[in-house]
């Protein structure tokens, strides 16, 4: 039988319990991220910092984003990029101070752009005082049963547990590394056989929800808009229901953003004995999901096993999948994955994919450094600065395509894709007799291809160039076209 274990604060994330209630905001939303080490260093200690970025909202705002979110700025020992976190309530001072994150958040709102925060919920560093409390010998102090222990040292009940010197009698429960212990959010349907296992309302499980809830309230209270949430789907559906009305109690109408799984992840984590929510589910409690539903097919495609046709598949089947008004995180680079410039290194290439990612439903992810076609990932673990003099500025075009994607068909109008011959991807919205089309050559090649439209004349949106149509035929030269038929 599977254990449902409950271990990622990312419970409190929960939003609006149905999809029908995502604002619409979204759909037409430029998400920019930020990961402050490498972004904007203000102080010349080679370190990104949070004045750094505030010097840069005007910039931000200027490439067309309504949101952005800032990867951990909590205090942490940085054994893993700041997602160790040892103070929930204070500003890593390598990033500056509370008082600084608050100035930064109201200079983001007179811009008009929301401020999301990345809160790790699901463990803390091992050197977090909550942890130390817990692992000494009274097993009947305040933060006793904060963590997941084993009832003796000889106990390691799943492969997920850590041998541990502490002085208490136990080993406990890891998230990914040993340096992240899991925060103890209790069993919806603990084992009586397994005494370690703690029910969902046994008081170190109540008493840790009610301290996400204080870390959210806290920073809400400075002005904060919205929380992304690691591995959401790790956490049961049940839990993230009744996790909701909690958080509802104390900011009502805030965006929560969820990292959605790939494939490969869905199928370890099952075959482990662990709940895996699919995107489906997740979007009962989040606002958005990532696009990693599909990202395994975008580079299978990129890499040539499948075909355009296969790709074009697997995305039009999220309208379908999923609620009529869902949100997806559409990107072609994260600080997960690979640059857009590094898998796509021919530029034309490039062009079309940012496009199309910019056209597609849903709100569109820029990396910082994106918009430069800077191709390395900068280190989540050293002094690793974007490169910004890359010689490659493409902000003029993320910024049209921001102005294109501001059109309400793009939040509003049905949506189809269809994927022609020579490559290349035709997307249309259609809204109340009118059409908006996008063209995009994801090779990069020239072609003649079929076009449904009446002969004449259109204009690119995104160059104003001329366009003819003749007789449903439309010569392309490889660069993208978005056309209102």
């Amino acid at each position: 039988m599977k254990r449902t274990l409950l271990t990622l604060a990312a419970a409190l994330f929960l939003l609006p319990a149905s999809a029908q209630q995502v604002p619409e905001w979204l759909k037409e939303g430029i998400l920019y991220h930020i990961y402050p080490s490498s972004f904007k260093d203000s102080d010349g200690d080679g370190i990104g910092d949070l004045e750094g970025i505030r010097s840069k909202l005007p910039y931000v705002k200027s490439l067309g984003a309504n949101t952005i979110w800032l990867s951990p700025v909590f205090r942490s020992e940085f054994e893993d990029g700041g997602y160790d976190i040892t103070d929930f309530y204070r500003i890593d001072p390598r990033f500056g101070t509370n008082s600084q994150l608050v100035q930064l958040v109201r200079e983001a709102h007179d811009l008009g752009i929301r401020v999301c925060l990345d809160l790790v919920a699901g463990h803390t560093s091992d050197k977090h005082p909550w942890f130390r409390q817990s692992s000494e010998a009274d097993p009947e102090l305040q933060y006793s049963d904060y963590y997941i222990w084993s009832d003796s040292k000889d106990s390691l009940p799943t492969k997920k547990f850590v041998r541990s010197d502490a002085a208490r009698d136990g080993n406990y429960m890891k998230n990914f590394f040993d340096i992240q212990p899991a925060l103890n959010y209790g069993y919806l349907h603990p084992d009586p056989a397994q005494p370690w296992q703690q029910g969902y309302d046994d008081p170190g499980p109540t008493a840790v929800r009610n301290e996400l809830k204080n870390i959210i309230s806290f920073w809400m209270d400075k002005g904060v808009d919205g929380f992304r949430c690691d591995v959401a789907p790790l956490v049961p559906l049940e839990f993230w229901k009744r996790a909701r009305a909690e958080v509802a109690t104390v900011r009502p109408g805030c965006f929560w953003l969820c990292e959605s799984v790939e494939r490969g992840f869905h199928v370890a984590a099952r075959a482990q004995g662990f709940a895996s929510l699919s995107d489906a589910e997740l979007y009962q409690a989040f606002d958005a999901a990532y696009d990693y539903d599909v990202y395994p097919y975008f580079r299978d495609y990129l890499e040539g096993t499948i075909t355009l046709v296969q790709y074009a598949d697997r995305l039009d089947a999220q309208e379908w999948l999923y609620p009529d008004n869902y949100v997806k995180l559409r990107f072609l680079e994260n600080h997960d994955r690979a640059r857009a410039a590094h898998i796509l290194p021919e530029e034309t290439v490039r062009r079309n994919w940012t496009a199309f990612n910019y056209f597609q439903r849903g709100l569109t992810l820029v990396y910082a450094g994106q918009e430069v076609d800077d191709p390395h990932v900068p280190s989540l673990f050293d002094k690793d600065p974007v490169h910004w003099q890359t010689g490659r500025d493409q902000s003029d075009f993320l910024i049209r395509l921001a102005a294109i994607k501001r059109d309400p068909i793009f939040a509003e109008g049905s949506y189809t894709l269809t994927a022609l011959p020579h490559d290349v991807l035709l997307a249309v919205y259609e809204q109340n007799g009118r059409r908006v089309a996008g063209l995009f050559s994801l090779r990069g090649a020239s072609a003649l291809v079929r076009f449904p439209a009446p002969n004449g004349v259109y204009h690119d949106s995104i160059t104003g160039r001329p366009v003819e149509i003749y007789e449903n035929q439309l010569a392309t030269d490889g660069q993208p076209l978005i056309l209102e038929l």
